[in-house]
């Protein structure tokens, strides 16, 4: 839910244009290592994710959806709202069309989720995380798996940061995608 985070100057995006373009062009020529070291952090990552929820990506994703909120509201706070934490909520027809799933798995699961203590919902508001923005219920509960997810993230960056360093001088031999 990017769509959710103000932009910031034109400059700014400039540069992160730049910056973002010659990333990617720095893993085209390194393709290979680049893929298979996001592949290795992607697939290690999901799997870790599935079994800490009990088995349902689905309910991954929708924790995804509703934590984009309470961060993008932590990010950029005070964006003329009286309370951020109003920005947190949003309908099971906003996260359906954000996630591709049906609207009545999404309120079936946000339910289960409910039942566990991990969302929140109001029915003139929507749904969101419960808890506080200092004490969010899921984050607390699945703190070993962000803990794991940190670890992997940590790991995944220190592979890539060689290849972007190859990037600026010479491509290699597992340029482009196969």
């Amino acid at each position: 839910m990017t769509d959710d985070i103000e932009s910031g100057t034109d400059e700014v995006d400039d540069a992160q244009r730049t910056s973002s373009q010659r990333v990617q062009a720095a893993f085209l020529e390194n393709y290979v290592p680049a893929q298979y070291a996001f592949v290795q952090f992607l697939s290690e990552h999901l799997l870790d994710c599935r079994r800490s929820v009990g088995g349902d990506l689905d309910d991954v994703m929708l924790l995804a959806v509703l934590g984009q909120r309470l961060l993008a509201a932590r990010i950029n706070p005070g964006q003329g709202l009286a309370d951020s934490r109003d920005r947190d909520w949003t309908s099971a027809l906003r996260i359906a069309d954000v996630t591709g799933i049906p609207r009545e798995s999404v309120r079936r699961k946000l339910n289960r989720l409910a039942e566990r203590g991990w969302v929140t919902h109001d029915p003139a508001q929507g749904w969101a995380l419960a808890g506080s923005h200092d004490m969010v219920a899921a984050k607390t509960d699945l703190s070993d798996l962000d803990r794991r997810a940190i670890e992997r993230l940590g790991k995944l960056v220190a592979s890539l940061l060689p290849l972007l360093a190859k990037g600026r001088s010479a491509p290699t031999a597992s340029a482009g995608p196969p």
